[in-house]
């Protein structure tokens, strides 16, 4: 499974890097992934992951992905200047609650 023990506090650089090249390796975005380079619109990022987040149960997998710093079409790694904790959903940034590592 392509989330098997990539989740949880014990998850470090070295099994986050991994995770996003697995997922980078992925050949296109899916209902439950998608690749951003920058997107610091608090209210926009947050319907679409409610919206990937609701795909992916109705897809039978265990959680969905948003991966800022990679173009979408080529997967390649291009950073972001995204900062969660001052990007915020609901007058709450959105780092608290709304993603994780």
């Amino acid at each position: 499974m392509l989330f098997q023990d990539a989740s949880g506090p014990d998850l470090n650089a070295a099994r986050l890097i991994t995770l996003i090249d697995h997922l980078r390796a992925q050949p296109a975005a899916t209902e439950w992934l998608e690749f951003r380079h920058n997107n610091g619109d608090g209210k926009v990022t947050g319907k679409r992951i409610a919206a990937l987040a609701n795909a992916a149960r109705l897809a039978d997998c265990d959680r969905a992905c948003m991966v800022w710093g990679v173009a979408d079409g080529t997967h390649a790694v291009v950073g972001t200047t995204l900062q969660p904790s001052s990007a915020r959903m609901e007058n709450q940034p959105l780092a608290s609650g709304w993603l994780s590592a």
